[in-house]
């Protein structure tokens, strides 16, 4: 796409080459970017990516993106709060319109799934955009994940019991073959103090 767009751009004189993407192979954002990096300067996204097919690149996502990327714009992408009442407005409408949801839990940014951890190694810090995050205990699980679930969730274990307590998580997820409830959690601990 930046080679294609390049190419065209060097081309064009004083014209403005538009950069419209579908994405039925999910790349519409990125190639949007390619385009825009390589000297489009017309862009041509939605909200959620609504459009014929699989639809076109995502305002939000590709717009942050060339943003972080030092393009200028008229688009306040730092208010991720407005972004996600207007989302969920959109949303809102395409449910009322076709009875299916476009703003799904693995929706980029705005999903539940952005800040939705069930692996350790994400516990150490803040991943993505999220401001909140959501931790859920399973087999994937490691101490610092239990710790940082602890905490969120108001519970305790004493710090010579974490290792065992982890253990008896990952254990219980396995049998079970599912994440573990909070009042699964503390019934393994107090089953461990008692």
């Amino acid at each position: 796409m930046y080679e294609k767009i390049s190419t065209l751009s060097s081309l064009a004189g004083a014209a403005r080459i538009s950069i419209h993407c579908h994405n039925d192979l999910g790349l519409a954002s990125a190639n949007s970017v390619m385009g825009i990096l390589a000297g489009g300067r017309v862009l041509e996204a939605s909200a959620l990516g609504i459009g014929e097919r699989n639809g076109i690149a995502d305002l939000y996502t590709t717009a942050k993106i060339l943003r972080d990327q030092g393009v200028g714009m008229n688009l306040k992408v730092d208010d991720l709060a407005l972004f996600r009442e207007y989302y969920g407005y959109v949303d809102g409408l395409v449910y009322e319109q076709t009875g299916e949801h476009l703003l799904t839990f693995n929706t980029p940014v705005f999903g539940r799934g952005a800040w939705t951890h069930t692996a350790g190694t994400h516990a150490g810090g803040q991943y993505g955009l999220a401001r909140e995050e959501n931790f859920y205990l399973n087999v994937l699980c490691g101490r610092g994940l239990v710790q940082k679930y602890l905490a969120c969730q108001g519970l305790s274990c004493p710090a010579e019991q974490l290792d065992e307590l982890t253990r008896t998580v990952k254990s219980e997820s396995i049998r079970l073959n599912r994440c573990l409830t909070a009042p699964e959690i503390q019934a393994l601990i107090q089953n461990l103090t008692a």
